[in-house]
């Protein structure tokens, strides 16, 4: 400084700020009552300087800064203030340059809440706005010891890049919550300001227990820095001098040393510059302006070239520094045009000298092509398609067969549709979400859904209806168009809804926050409008799934080709069960596990769309690929064993037996399972009728919520009792009932029940159905020859309505064995071989299979 001129001379007075405004601005007056000083070089902080030199004014004094960057202090409120930092503007635009150039294009920045991080953070943003950079922002309060909110938010933030404009002394507190929420790692990067200059300069006291922590919390930091040159000739001679009046302290390691150099040389130019013009005494004169008056031209200083603008800022460059070890190096300058210069590999925290990504990679929870188990399920799926497919067109070759025709072809096929577009629905949300995958897959799920239950449901009604009518002349109604109809309807009731839904308050996927899983939701524009959708979706299948469950159950017995109402109630159960199961699991929260969540759900999806087209179209295709389509299921004989094990039962002389002759059990124990058709045994000895049987449905008619059960139906003339066997009474422990002839009365033609006897005896009733009317009509008149017409029958008989029989009046006297007037052994023969012909030919008889429903019988009816 005395060395720029000869005729002047320079003198430093020290004066101590304490760190706080009152102190430095007491500190300033004092200098200037004790030494009437005309320039200021300080203070430390930008939030202690501009106190300061609005105090300042009132004696005019100049003032440089070598640390105090805050854009606040370009204001023309301070006309007589200049710095050799950069100021913040240019700070906050650089960190942006060099964050784009690093690769990052998301970062979080968090700033003080005094001028320096507000005017660092303002220029940041500003830049980072012009590169395209998103920021997530946060701030804190200088000073705050709990940082552990802002980290927290940190944490949950989308990027791993944490910009920090913050004091030393902060940034020590801040690094310590980071490591104790796991946020110092390497998969985290840590770039500061120029503040952190005085981090490994006496911030973090030697002697502080926390020291070594706080080193080793620095690991991998990255902050910026004005530029300084030491190669330059001003640094060499400052080191020099500063190296002879303190040779244990390298004056590398003193914070904004060269910064404060230049601002004295600066004053000295500047002073010199006004001295010569005004004079020395007149070089605080009011009329002076900084830029015209006091502001020297350009000068090699020790941190490079030293200029200034109008306001008093100076455009400098910037360096990197990368702290690791307790050590820093310089690893990039940003040069004034925004250009990055690369000096020494980084190393961040691991030590890896790749920066991390800004976005760190995500697991992704949707499926995706490229998955194993979406590869494997959808081969799964398309080998599955391929085989409904293939069986379609073997119903197509056998439609004609009465397999095909008693099962409906047309709804074989639409059943057959339905599974394949469920599987199809699967196939459309796999891939990145979109508009499509949030309303496809759930409405081709939904109408393939309907195609299957509508179907079976409109399949069982009709079955339903055949059994439980009280007219046949009103099951006209019920063909195949008129179920089409049905099914057409509830899929195009469904239609309207998704498509009020689509076109009113559509979802779209909203991708998730989170940094390390990917995920998307479809969010509707209505949240109400989608609840009321669903709720109204979810309602009418669940309708529709009991419905079928409910007519299912009612209708499980009927045999022959009727009997796949019993397996359309094992698919309606199968398909509510999973429906819990892909419900639950379409609801899962936990966003790690949506993934597992969607595998299960497409793994119970396979099984029950497998397990219904097995069960409603598989066997048939394969009854008709192994020739066996001639006899279908319950046109057989039913299983020997079951029979076997209850005539067993019933010829060890069972509970309520003892009136059965030894002669009659034997006979229902070794009699060959009995088939629809009537089967009638003479007495050799007299020529007359001993044993009459055949198998039918049965249900008490006098009981609550009973069904039709298959029964071995036996009359014993000889014993004088009828013997309801039911097929399963072994295997679940039901029993069997005996009705004594003489106390049983008996209803031809009961109204409500079409081919149907009804037997009473003793206060409870069962209806007997038969599989034709000539079945019916020759076991009428058996019952005829010995047992009582029923009151309720004999009445419609005197009011002229139509008995629908051919059988004789009844005969309470005929002996037993005796089966009426006229009636001939030869003409039973021949009404049980009209019944088989009728069956052969596939007429809709009401013949129903077995149950696992016992009859009850309380006394006196016997019990076996």
């Amino acid at each position: 400084m005395n060395a720029l001129n000869p005729n002047y001379r320079f003198g430093f007075v020290r004066g101590n700020s304490g760190g706080n405004r009152a102190y430095a601005i007491s500190a300033m007056w004092r200098l200037y009552d004790n030494n009437a000083t005309v320039a200021y070089i300080g203070e430390y902080t930008s939030e202690n300087t501009i106190p300061l030199v609005y105090a300042e004014s009132r004696i005019r004094a100049w003032h440089c800064s070598g640390s105090a960057s805050s854009s606040d202090l370009s204001s023309t409120q301070f006309p007589r203030f200049f710095r050799t930092i950069p100021d913040n503007t240019q700070q906050g635009a650089a960190m942006a340059k060099f964050v784009l150039a690093m690769g990052w294009t998301h970062v979080n920045l968090l700033a003080a809440t005094d001028s320096y991080g507000a005017s660092i953070a303002a220029s940041f943003l500003d830049a980072a706005q012009t590169l395209g950079i998103t920021v997530f922002t946060d701030v804190y309060v200088p000073g705050d010891k709990d940082l552990g909110p802002q980290v927290r938010n940190l944490a949950n933030s989308y990027s791993n890049v944490h910009i920090v404009a913050a004091y030393a002394e902060d940034f020590a507190v801040l690094l310590r919550e980071a490591r104790a929420q796991g946020l110092l790692n390497a998969d985290n990067a840590w770039v500061g300001t120029d503040a952190l200059e005085m981090y490994m300069a006496g911030a973090i006291p030697t002697t502080s227990s926390n020291y070594v922590t706080d080193m080793a919390n620095a690991n991998g930091v990255l902050y910026m820095a004005p530029y300084v040159d030491t190669n330059s000739t001003a640094y060499q001679t400052m080191s020099t001098a500063y190296s002879a009046i303190n040779t244990t302290y390298p004056i590398s390691k003193v914070p904004y040393a060269a910064l404060h150099y230049d601002c004295a040389v600066a004053l000295a130019r500047g002073l010199i510059q006004t001295a010569e013009r005004v004079g020395p005494t007149n070089v605080t004169r009011a009329d002076l302006v900084l830029e015209r008056d006091f502001l020297p031209p350009p000068f090699a200083g020790a941190t490079g070239e030293v200029s200034f603008s109008n306001a008093g800022d100076r455009a400098g460059s910037f360096s990197v520094w990368n702290m690791y070890g307790g050590q820093r190096y310089t690893a990039y300058r940003v040069h004034v045009d925004g250009s990055i210069q690369s000096v020494a590999a980084p190393q961040f925290f691991a030590g890896s000298s790749t920066p991390p990504p800004d976005i760190p990679a995500r697991m992704v929870l949707y499926p995706q092509w490229s998955e194993p188990g979406v590869i494997i399920t959808s081969v799964v799926r398309a080998i599955l398609i391929v085989l409904f497919l293939a069986g379609t067109a073997v119903l197509f070759k056998h439609r004609n067969e009465a397999i095909v025709r008693n099962l409906s072809f047309p709804f074989l096929v639409l059943i057959t549709n339905g599974c394949i577009w469920v599987l199809v629905g699967e196939f459309v949300s796999i891939g990145k979400p979109s508009r499509v995958t949030c309303h496809a897959p759930v409405w081709i799920l939904t109408i393939g859904y309907q195609m299957i239950i509508g179907s079976s449901a409109v399949k069982t009604y009709r079955i339903w209806r055949i059994f439980d009518n009280k007219s046949m002349r009103r099951l006209k109604t019920i063909q195949n168009p008129y179920l089409f109809k049905m099914v057409a309807s509830l899929i195009a009731l469904q239609s309207i809804i998704f498509g009020i839904w689509l076109g009113a308050f559509p979802s779209s996927p909203v991708a998730s926050n989170s940094k390390k899983l990917l995920y998307f939701t479809c969010a509707s524009s209505s949240k109400v409008g989608e609840q009321a959708v669903m709720g109204t979706t979810l309602a009418l299948n669940l309708a529709l799934l009991v419905a079928v469950i409910y007519l299912g159950y009612k209708t499980r017995n009927v045999a022959s080709s009727f009997r796949e109402t019993l397996w359309i109630m094992y698919v309606a159960q199968n398909i509510a069960f999973a429906g819990v199961i892909i419900l639950a699991f379409s609801f899962i929260t936990m966003a790690d596990f949506l993934l597992g969540a969607y595998m299960i759900r497409t793994v119970v999806m396979i099984y029950v769309v497998a397990f219904t087209y097995a069960a409603l179209v598989g066997r048939v295709v394969i009854a008709l690929l192994r020739g066996t389509a001639g006899a279908p299921e319950g046109a057989a004989d039913p299983p020997a064993g079951a029979a076997a094990a209850a005539r067993a039962k019933f010829a060890a002389g069972g509970v309520g037996t003892t009136s059965m002759t030894s002669t009659a059990r034997a006979a229902v124990a070794t009699a060959a399972a009995p088939n629809p058709a009537m089967h009638v045994s003479m007495n050799h000895e007299t020529g007359k009728v001993a044993h009459v049987s055949g198998q039918y449905a049965v249900k008490e008619s006098s009981a609550w919520f009973a069904t039709w059960t298959m029964h071995a139906v036996h009359l014993f003339s000889g014993d004088a009792i009828i013997a309801l066997v039911p097929d399963s009474q072994d295997t679940q422990g039901t029993h069997g009932v005996v009705l004594p002839l003489a106390g049983t009365q008996y209803d031809p033609n009961p109204g409500r029940a079409a081919l149907c006897i009804e037997l009473f005896a003793h206060g409870r009733a069962w209806l007997v159905q038969y599989e034709s009317e000539p079945d019916r009509d020759a076991w009428v008149k058996v019952l005829a020859a010995t047992c009582t017409v029923s009151s309720s029958s004999r009445s419609r008989s005197a009011t002229g309505r139509p008995a629908e029989m051919s059988a004789v009046a009844p005969n309470k006297e005929a002996p037993a064995g005796k089966m009426g007037k006229g009636k001939s052994v030869e003409a039973l023969a021949r009404a049980g071989t009209a019944q088989t012909n009728a069956s052969e030919a596939g007429l809709p008889g009401a013949s129903v299979n077995a149950s696992r429903v016992a009859l009850q019988p309380t006394r006196p009816t016997r019990q076996f």
